[in-house]
């Protein structure tokens, strides 16, 4: 009887686990919940990163810009920013946008993502001659797509 109540009382918890873990947004939800106020913490700005990431793939830039600000106060690197600017892109603020991929650029000159991201940025601000120049090194990096 003592096992039976146990195991009821542990259905809920259970359930709520499986919820997290039904989407990447909530487990992420979930991790910045264990370090929230803790960002000496190892790891947590990956874990920022992560989730506006996934903020980004849902479309929703202003919380996914949000979290990369609190990533990059802890510790940037290059995909941190490139992302960052890929957010900026989407909310066609293109200046925010080219500063973004410069810094990745600059922490990382071999990423081919950074080139094309700001290829496009160029692009939609009318700078042909340096999103073409940004396209071919993105290419020669090894991702030859054009949006």
């Amino acid at each position: 009887a003592l096992l039976g109540i146990l195991c009821l009382a542990l259905v809920p918890l259970t359930l709520n686990r499986l919820h997290t873990f039904s989407s990447p947004l909530l487990l992420w939800d979930d991790a910045e919940k264990l370090v929230r106020g803790k960002p000496d913490a190892i790891g947590v700005e990956r874990i920022y990163y992560n989730r506006g990431t996934e903020l980004g793939k849902l479309q929703r830039y202003e919380a996914a810009l949000a979290d990369f600000n609190k990533a990059i106060a802890i510790h940037p690197f290059d995909d941190l920013y490139g992302n960052r600017a890929t957010a900026y892109y989407f909310l066609g603020r293109y200046r925010e946008a080219l500063g973004d991929y410069d810094l990745a650029i600059e922490l990382n000159q071999t990423n081919p993502n950074a080139y094309q991201g700001r290829a496009l940025a160029y692009r939609a601000l009318g700078d042909f001659s340096a999103a073409e120049k940004d396209f071919q090194r993105s290419c020669a990096l090894g991702l030859c797509q054009q949006e």
